[in-house]
């Protein structure tokens, strides 16, 4: 791997244009550099960061495209589960198999933490039970809730979580959520965490007929759904906002829910329409 940093790094140097003695000025020597590149030494992780500042590529990236321009087995991994919008069994049911092989090869957290959450979910889906699928995240939990600071990824995992606690505390916890997200209010696509939280809160929220709290969360969220373009997530609000307007006996509840469909249908987003069409009919009017 350390190989395919240097070879990436000069491969990177070269398509901009770039010498070595520019790369490595101020930083390394360019001797230093050049047997950086070529893997004869490694170097600090702090000069290696600043190389990739210097040649104006994230780490992030810099990964993908030594990775030949496609994200590792492991990112694809998480990728798919926090951008999966619908905890659909199935899907879930395939995030564990992957999940087992990739622990198969070694130990880590995260990927734990995530088969751990996907279980909770099924059997929460399954059962009902929020006693039960809790057994099966209490120690994810008791981890997180150590935290002293919780980063962009804690964020993310506990969003994952809300359905399987008490209404109440999931109220917390999503309120505290939103609260230490505020430190990343400047950092990249925090946004879309927060898009995320406020869109699973509505709903836990309409699961437990509080629509006016809910229809105060999506108030908050389309706004922002709109200024940065998550127009799936705007469906859903929409959609969400017309079964508020619905139960609390307020006019134009259809109008909500007709926007939604039609903005789904422009995305083509068939199967999402259908679950949101679903979840619609469930809930409209609560009893």
């Amino acid at each position: 791997m350390l190989g395919n940093i240097g070879r990436t790094m000069r491969s990177i140097r070269k398509n901009k244009g770039y010498t070595q003695h520019y790369v490595s000025s101020g930083l390394l020597s360019q001797s230093a550099y050049s047997k950086f590149e070529l893997h004869r030494i490694d170097i600090l992780a702090s000069s290696y960061m600043a190389l990739l500042e210097k040649v104006d590529v994230s780490l992030d990236e810099f990964y993908y495209i030594m990775n030949d321009f496609q994200y590792t087995r492991r990112q694809k991994f998480i990728n798919d589960f926090f951008n999966t919008t619908f905890n659909h069994p199935d899907k879930l049911r395939q995030l564990i198999m992957e999940s087992e092989k990739l622990l198969s090869n070694s130990r880590d957290q995260l990927i734990s933490d995530i088969q751990c959450i996907c279980t909770a979910l099924i059997v929460l889906n399954e059962t009902g039970s929020i006693e039960q699928a809790r057994n099966h995240v209490d120690t994810v939990w008791e981890r997180l809730s150590k935290h002293e600071n919780w980063y962009l990824v804690d964020i993310r995992l506990i969003n994952s979580l809300l359905f399987i606690f008490p209404i109440e505390t999931a109220m917390h916890i999503s309120r505290n959520a939103l609260k230490r997200l505020n430190n990343y209010k400047n950092f990249q696509d925090a946004y879309k965490i927060e898009i995320n939280i406020r869109v699973n809160f509505s709903l836990l929220l309409i699961k437990y007929s509080k629509f006016k709290s809910a229809l105060d969360v999506l108030e908050a969220a389309i706004p922002l759904c709109k200024k940065h373009g998550a127009y799936r997530e705007m469906a859903i609000c929409y959609g969400r906002k017309g079964i508020c307007l619905k139960n609390l006996n307020m006019v134009s509840y259809e109008e909500y829910t007709e926007k939604a469909t039609k903005v789904l249908r422009i995305l083509e987003e068939k199967k999402l329409e259908e679950m949101l069409n679903k979840e619609i009919r469930k809930y409209y009017i609560k009893k």
